[in-house]
């Protein structure tokens, strides 16, 4: 509730437990204060005293490395938490997000921070944001078109004197995958692909994946022409792979990285180098098929799969409602994304009384990259 006089009393609470309090000030006057942990029953009608931390105006310049100011780049001041820095990996969310432990990845043990002012240099390279001076876990994350991506992990900000931050030339990676239209095999409705479900991303020679700075995403978009572009990489060896989110139910997907890597490229400093990589032995599975129930064909119906995939060693892997296409008024239907595996096509219809109908086809089999075309004899 809000507090009058410094002073809130909040009702209703259980009488033990841990809870969390956030303080948000109106305006940029004060900083949020994030979720402190009460425990209710250690404290009984004891009051509970936060502090707030004022916030103030800082300068910060960015320069490249002969000294030059650099306009347009995007400047983001990063509050961490206590003992954490700024890291590629972490995930920069809005400052009003006050749902801090609750967030997903912060569940998940990975590194979540505030992104508590943010603003664009101006021709002279100065940006002026407001934070707490001298604040800890503290970071700035410098983006830009025109210069690699700079991170400072831990900067104390003084008001009294203007944070410099000198940025590196761009390097990266640009390029295209064939054959054209191949992105669309990886998405469970071919027909009308989701541009997410494949992106590109890179890593050093027997390292992990290399996140993009501040993003939540571990790859690069591939635009639907099959051309993508890796901005931001320092020098030195990459492997390049193809990141996919394989649907594994109507609901739910799973992230893969398809080995071996698309291939290596060497970075050079300043330098944007050019790619060319073949997607062929990438491809997952497709069923382009017609649903027909006696001789007559299944229209309009909600088209899913069924069955057990195999996953490299051999092991089965069970697959449910993968697809969740409907079927046009040939019964025609198509559905992709799909790894070598025994399934079954499930065509759920509904007649003029709305009675509900679940129609199943004979089992098939699905080879790695196969292309099938068949009609399915429903029952």
């Amino acid at each position: 509730g809000p507090h009058v006089d410094g002073l809130v009393r909040l009702r209703g609470l259980p009488p033990a437990g841990t809870l969390a309090v956030v303080v948000e000030p109106l305006g940029d006057d004060y900083e949020i204060t994030r979720q402190r942990n009460l425990d209710l029953g250690a404290l009984g009608s004891m009051p509970i005293e936060i502090t707030l931390h004022h916030r103030a105006p800082v300068t910060i310049h960015v320069e490249d490395e002969d000294g030059a100011p650099v306009a347009s780049s995007h400047v983001r001041i990063v509050q961490c938490r206590d003992g954490e820095a700024l890291a590629p990996d972490t995930l920069v969310i809005d400052r009003s997000t006050t749902v801090y432990n609750m967030h997903p990845r912060r569940k998940a043990g990975w590194p979540v921070a505030f992104a508590v002012d943010e603003g664009e240099t101006d021709t002279n390279g100065d940006v002026t944001l407001r934070c707490v001076p001298n604040a800890p876990s503290v970071g700035i994350l410098v983006t830009g078109s025109a210069h690699a991506t700079r991170i400072v992990s831990d900067a104390r900000l003084d008001p009294a004197d203007p944070t410099v931050v000198t940025v590196g030339r761009a390097s990266g990676v640009r390029g295209r995958l064939e054959p054209a239209g191949a992105l669309a095999r990886f998405s469970p409705n071919p027909e009308a692909p989701d541009k997410n479900r494949v992106s590109i991303a890179v890593r050093r020679p027997g390292e992990p994946i290399t996140p993009r700075p501040g993003s939540r995403g571990k790859g690069y978009a591939i635009a639907a022409d099959g051309s993508f572009t890796i901005p931001d990489l320092e020098p030195g060896r990459w492997e390049v792979v193809l990141y996919w989110m394989r649907a594994t139910s109507a609901r739910s997907s799973t992230g893969t990285v398809l080995e071996p890597p698309l291939g290596s490229v060497e970075v050079q400093s300043g330098e944007t180098t050019s790619v060319s990589y073949d997607l062929t032995r990438f491809l997952p599975a497709i069923v382009r098929g017609v649903a027909s129930l006696d001789g007559v064909p299944v229209t309009d119906a909600l088209v899913t799969l069924e069955g057990e995939r195999r996953s490299d060693d051999g092991t089965p892997q069970p697959e449910r409602d993968l697809g969740g296409i409907r079927s046009n008024a040939d019964g025609k239907f198509a559905i992709g994304g799909l790894l070598p595996g025994h399934y079954v096509v499930r065509a759920h219809t509904i007649d003029e009384a709305g009675n509900e109908r679940t129609l199943w086809s004979e089992a098939f089999d699905v080879a790695r990259g196969a292309e099938i075309d068949r009609v399915f004899h429903m029952r």
